[in-house]
């Protein structure tokens, strides 16, 4: 007799009736095995982490409702977002107590403050965020105005710290790298929004001689989403996948809208959505900034000294015009404590502040002028 194709299969139980019922039931928990180990195979070799990250960049500042909205969006899908907010979007809060109260919200429920920069590339009076490490000769090679310039990236950072609460401020997203600040350790960008970016590993770069610990994202759109989807079970736990938004395209693009919330009911029953840092801080990538950050100059236009202080500090100020400026004292959480109105000569202006009946703690101090705003942390002993 001819043997068919499946002759050697004898031992196999549904081809050999003749086996005994004890090996059958041991070959029949043999393939149950099987199927259990190749079933937590599949798991095992999903992506180790992913994150979502929301910029919000300085021609969109006024309407907070569009970050509310994203973030709600998040929340009913339970996803941690990474929050960059450039300095316009920082003043906004440090004016405005509800918002400083919302901030604080959401890094309870998960969320991550960090900070985003548009620098010099940005080549735009109302994208460029007044701050960088470039000269006045490269500022007008970039076709902007270095009268706009609030000052370097040490004062951006120091602007930017608060903005994080009683948390530490660790995440950037700086696509210039001689405008990185020291004090940044972790970093997300991605190059010209390349689909291909949403997968990445934790690497260290060398940003203007730090060491950063960073990851890559693409900028979310129908390609992105379904790449992302596609691939997301063919690479291993080393890799992690980013997606990026911006808070106006979340409310003003049907399409990228669509394309978020695909992703995040894609990934809503996934327990590995994170936050940059936390994915950082899970990795144990850790660097050292080099160079210390400036503490009592917040530019070259003002310093307040003492500081920290007890009773009274002395604020000078160089302008560029005479006048009146304004001068605001805000609390941590964003509430308005002191207001002054100055008289300001054409060079340098000196002023004490008497602060003696307000408690201790940290306070920021906002400067407005003609042309330009600054932001000093005070701190009150």
């Amino acid at each position: 007799m001819k043997e068919g194709p499946f002759s050697n299969f004898k031992y196999f139980p549904f081809f050999d009736t003749k086996l005994s019922s004890y090996r059958n039931i041991i070959n029949f928990l043999l393939i149950i095995i099987f199927f259990i180990s190749v079933s937590f195979l599949n798991v095992s070799a999903q992506v180790g982490k992913s994150f979502f990250t929301v910029h919000c960049d300085p021609p969109h500042s006024p309407n907070w409702s569009y970050l509310v909205e994203i973030v709600d969006s998040a929340n009913a899908y339970n996803i941690p977002l990474t929050i960059m907010l450039t300095p316009p979007w920082a003043d906004s809060v440090y004016s405005n107590s509800s918002k400083a109260n919302q901030l604080a919200l959401w890094q309870l429920q998960g969320h991550e403050i960090g900070a985003h920069h548009h620098g010099l590339s940005a080549a735009n009076p109302l994208t460029w965020d007044g701050y960088t490490n470039a000269s006045n000769i490269e500022i007008a090679q970039a076709g902007l105005d270095s009268l706009d310039k609030i000052g370097d990236m040490d004062d951006f950072l120091a602007y930017m710290r608060p903005i994080a609460g009683s948390e530490t401020l660790t995440t950037g997203g700086i696509a210039e790298e001689y405008d990185w600040p020291s004090g940044l350790i972790y970093r997300a960008e991605g190059l010209n929004y390349d689909h291909t970016d949403v997968f990445s590993t934790i690497s260290v770069y060398n940003h203007n001689g730090f060491q950063v610990c960073g990851l890559t994202y693409a900028n979310v759109n129908n390609t992105s989403v379904n790449y992302a989807m596609a691939q997301f079970n063919n690479y291993g736990n080393n890799y992690c996948t980013g997606l990026i938004t911006h808070a106006n395209n979340f409310s003003n693009n049907m399409l990228k809208r669509a394309a978020t919330l695909q992703w995040f009911n894609f990934i809503s029953d996934s327990i590995q959505t994170s936050t940059i840092r936390d994915i950082m801080n899970d990795a144990a990538c850790t660097v050292t900034p080099i160079r210390q950050i400036k503490e009592n100059y917040i530019s070259d236009k003002i310093r307040m000294y003492p500081n920290p202080f007890s009773g009274s500090t002395n604020l000078t100020i160089k302008v560029d015009h005479s006048g009146s400026i304004d001068l605001f004292l805000f609390s941590i959480s964003g509430q308005l404590v002191r207001q002054y109105k100055q008289i300001t000569g054409d060079n340098s202006n000196n002023f004490q502040i008497y602060l003696d009946d307000i408690d201790r703690g940290v306070y920021m101090f906002k400067v407005v002028t003609k042309n330009h705003m600054f932001v000093k942390k005070l701190i009150v002993n």
